[in-house]
């Protein structure tokens, strides 16, 4: 795939991050549209822009499918295969762990922080704060919800922590490779130990998901639709001007049917509808903004997994000095609010980012060259 075709998934890839912020930011802060006395034209905007968080994590898995199908399809027979299947469990696990390790740990240390105040503090106790629920209790502090998510097996074995709700949706990612790659390696005549290890955890995983929540076999067609995309642009299917006027007028109308008719249905929608643009615009070459899209891209990771404690320590910070005892009324001050608080997400995500994510490639490598060390 061309440079331009990255530029085109980087853009995608941030502004879907931003997205998901700036919308628990807003919800966290601000009440909700319906309980302000008057609303101008310029609020009904505000709270219809900022109300895509669903819809970009969607956006994510699309993106997912349409990077790591190919990386996946790379198993399939072949002298190299079982070298193949270590690169891309080195590969995926150092992208997914870089960044959820220490998040996790700061999600931790908030949570536990956090919990002898929850009494004081309105947005950890009151279910009712927002359409987001953060509240705290005795079972955030329970050491097997944690290993869950340590071993990505949230949403399956047990429910994703309210202080980070956002890490459901690296548990189904974490299937997704899992599923697509044990498919493609299934074919491989001579398995080494580690594949057929491999091949037993994955078959395992599926029946857990298939057993404790099939949601995620669901929502995994709208990953292979991002793979499909990618399928279609290799395979130089879809060309044309007219196709992608086509693919970004129909993406617009789903997204805006989505708001209103929320459900699985809109959601595979929306991954066929966003698949078929994304095609579209990387068939095409289109190349804009390479150098702000691959910076904003960069951290767009960190942001996501990073931004909703950040939230909650500084909304519950204030509410332990009496400042915020309730959500703003959309206004000059809301929006203050709103955009300093996700302005300091966006910071913090970018000083995460620094620590882990630029350190991507430099952790695959060391971990491949370990396990061929061992190996040898």
């Amino acid at each position: 795939m061309s440079k331009s075709d990255y530029v085109l998934v980087d853009h995608f890839r941030w502004i879907a991050a931003l997205a998901v912020a700036i919308g628990h930011v807003r919800n966290l802060t601000m009440v909700d549209m319906g309980q302000n006395e008057m609303l101008d034209f310029g609020g009904l905007i505000f709270y219809f822009a900022t109300g895509f968080g669903h819809q970009a994590v969607i956006a994510f898995f699309v993106i997912s499918g349409f990077l790591v199908s190919k990386k996946a399809m790379y198993l399939r027979g072949g002298e190299k295969a079982n070298q193949e299947l270590k690169k891309f469990i080195i590969d995926r696990f150092s992208r997914i762990f870089i960044v959820l390790f220490p998040a996790l740990v700061f999600t931790y240390v908030v949570t536990i922080s956090l919990y002898p105040n929850v009494a004081s503090v309105p947005i950890l106790n009151n279910t009712n704060w927002s359409s987001i629920d953060t509240t705290v209790g005795n079972s955030d502090l329970d050491s097997r919800i944690w290993f869950c998510h340590l071993f990505l097996i949230n949403e399956i074995a047990c429910p994703t922590v309210k202080v980070n709700s956002p890490l459901w949706s690296l548990s189904y990612e974490w299937c997704y490779y899992m599923f697509v790659a044990a498919a493609a390696y299934a074919v491989v005549p001579k398995k080494g130990i580690g594949g057929w290890i491999f091949t037993l955890y994955a078959v395992l995983l599926f029946a857990a998901v298939v057993f404790l929540n099939i949601e995620i076999l669901y929502l995994g067609l709208i990953w292979l639709c991002g793979g499909a995309a990618r399928w279609s642009i290799e395979k130089r299917f879809i060309e044309s001007n007219g196709l992608l006027i086509l693919g970004a007028a129909a993406t617009l109308a789903v997204l805006c049917f989505s708001r209103l008719n929320p459900g699985l249905f809109s959601d595979l929608l929306l991954g066929a509808s966003l698949s078929f643009m994304l095609a579209n615009a990387c068939a095409k070459n289109l190349n804009y903004g390479g150098r702000i899209g691959g910076v904003l891209s960069g951290f767009s990771y960190s942001l996501y997994v990073i931004h909703l404690p950040v939230v909650i320590v500084v909304i519950s910070s204030a509410q332990l000095y009496g400042f915020l005892p309730s959500r703003i009324e959309y206004g000059f001050l809301g929006g203050i609010v709103v955009f300093s608080l996700l302005l300091f997400c966006i910071v913090c995500a970018w000083v995460l980012s620094l620590l882990t994510e630029r350190h991507t490639n430099a952790l695959r490598n060391s971990l491949f060259h370990r396990v061929n060390q061992r190996v040898d």
